[in-house]
């Protein structure tokens, strides 16, 4: 990007796709513990989580620093449709394949020399800011509050047959379920976030860089 002003030759920046769902795997040693864990069993809870706190994608951008982009502008050049042939302003977008990564060490990008250990680094800190976000707070405390809701009644017929009665396997029943509950609320307070997808963006005005990238294109290559 020519009117791009970057830290150096090009700033990079990470982005993840985040699935945030229930977690189950408490509720299913919950089942096991009581010897009702089977496929069946299982699927069964994975829809009951799904119901509480039906998934959803969230996308977390962190910049070279390991700190969440929040200024818009950059967020708007980051969000851009690729672009892989020159566009009016002479810039365009380059598809770092197998070729033009090896071409990468001709730009002095100093996060390259660590690049393993820095991937690794950008998907625990996206992951703990995403964990952080008052919105997603509040979206599982509201969660959370539906199912109590629609626990409160069903546990407390299950509660109400099992102390009027002297059947060990409404007892049982009663008790299994409690657990259940409490284990789908547990999950949904400390939900499951796994990566979807992944992407590194280098951002450059420069364009010596892209000439660089331009020189390594590979025949019939996608760019």
């Amino acid at each position: 990007m020519s009117d791009y002003r970057g830290s150096g030759i090009a700033d990079v920046f990470f982005r993840f796709d985040f699935i945030v769902e229930a977690d189950v795997e408490g509720s299913c040693n919950v089942l096991a513990d009581a010897d009702r864990l089977t496929d069946a069993s299982a699927a069964s809870i994975v829809r009951r989580g799904d119901m509480l706190l039906p998934p959803f994608f969230q996308t977390v951008w962190l910049d070279q620093e390991l700190n969440p982009v929040q200024d818009m502008a950059t967020l708007e050049q980051l969000g851009l449709a690729y672009r892989p042939e020159v566009d009016k302003k002479s810039e365009r977008d380059f598809n770092l394949n197998s070729t033009r990564w090896g071409q990468m060490g001709e730009l002095d990008i100093p996060q390259l020399e660590h690049w393993a250990d820095l991937c690794a680094k950008a998907r625990v800190c996206a992951e703990a800011y995403l964990r952080s976000l008052p919105s997603l707070t509040e979206s599982l405390d509201n969660a959370v509050g539906n199912a109590m809701e629609v626990d409160r009644a069903r546990l407390g017929q299950l509660r109400a047959r099992a102390e009027r009665g002297d059947s060990t396997a409404d007892s049982f029943e009663w008790t299994l379920e409690r657990s259940l509950s409490q284990s789908l609320i547990g999950g949904i307070r400390e939900p499951s976030i796994r990566v979807d997808a992944i992407l590194a963006c280098f951002l450059s005005g420069d364009r010596a860089a892209s000439g660089v990238l331009d020189a390594a294109r590979e025949p019939n290559a996608h760019l």
